[in-house]
């Protein structure tokens, strides 16, 4: 699967970094990754990178 990152900018806080890679796991499973790859690609578990998706779902981007 080919996803482009897009450059990561500098943060000003761990919070804006966090909500910044939880939309790009969120954007790479919509566009066909495996979730345990995004996972594994971020350093975090499988179960939240489904917590990633389903809260965007429900609450978009400022759930993140």
């Amino acid at each position: 699967m080919n996803f482009d990152l897009p450059k990561k900018p500098v943060f000003t806080s761990r919070r804006m970094e966090q909500q910044w890679n939880r939309m790009q796991g969120v954007k790479m499973v919509r566009s066909g990754w495996r979730v345990g790859d995004v996972a594994k690609f971020f350093g975090v578990s499988d179960r939240a990178v489904f917590g990633w998706v389903a809260t965007f779902g429900q609450l978009g981007q400022n759930g993140l």
